[in-house]
């Protein structure tokens, strides 16, 4: 594959990225890509030389993927990452832990609920109740609801 056919929006690149860029490294750790009309850097130091010096390298323009936190520039970078800061943000260790306490409390109730069979079905009696009931608590549903959505 030569470097001008190179597109990392195909569905083989998402599979398995790897093979791509260890094909790449060998050419150097900076790449144009024309399909892409974008640059794919593979070497350690000139990710962290880009990611670091944002007065060289900048997230903004056109960006083929979704506008997370690691595609944004100060100041928004800032403002954006205030959402995952502190005990209560949504993947704070803090937050983690709790929700981690719950999915034991559901996932022991439901096995309460078998002890008392001599077999069970793992998929129906078990994964599928605690996938919805993990999803119903997300959602700040009431788990009671839950044969109503069945």
């Amino acid at each position: 594959m030569s470097i001008k056919d190179f597109d990392f929006t195909t569905w083989e690149f998402s599979q398995n990225p790897y093979r791509f860029y260890d094909a790449l490294r060998p050419f150097g750790s900076v790449h144009f890509l024309p399909k892409n009309n974008t640059y794919l850097v593979t070497g350690y130091q000139e990710i962290v030389a880009i990611l670091t010096d944002t007065s060289v390298f900048s997230s903004g323009g056109n960006n083929v993927f979704d506008p997370i936190l690691l595609n944004c520039d100060p100041p928004e970078h800032a403002t954006n990452r205030k959402v995952f800061n502190g005990k209560n943000a949504p993947f704070s260790l803090n937050r983690v832990n709790q929700i981690a306490l719950e999915n034991k409390a559901i996932c022991s109730r439901l096995f309460d609920g078998l002890s008392n069979n001599t077999s069970f079905d793992l998929l129906r009696d078990l994964s599928l109740p605690f996938s919805s009931l993990v999803i119903l608590k997300i959602l700040g549903i009431e788990t009671t609801e839950l044969d109503e959505l069945r």
